[in-house]
């Protein structure tokens, strides 16, 4: 099952190797949590996500070619 991880704006400090965009195999179903846990992303740093256009909580389970985007949190003043 192939699932990619698209990650938006500074967020991306947060992802092993600083990538914007990660592709993954998944042997069985996931939710979104246990898949950025797989990968090294801690889940509770972002402030959205969304799988395929839709916002979704962290046990929202992956179907194949899922797309999830992680959103970081706004920082201004």
């Amino acid at each position: 099952m192939e699932i990619t991880i698209a990650v938006h704006g500074h967020a991306k400090e947060f992802v092993p190797g600083g990538r914007d965009r990660l592709v993954v195999e998944a042997a069985k179903p996931l939710t979104v949590r246990q898949l950025l846990n797989d990968v090294g992303i801690r889940p509770e740093i972002f402030a959205g996500v969304f799988v395929n256009g839709e916002r979704r909580d962290l046990d929202f389970e992956l179907t194949e070619d899922s797309e999830v985007i992680l959103m970081s949190p706004t920082a201004g003043g």
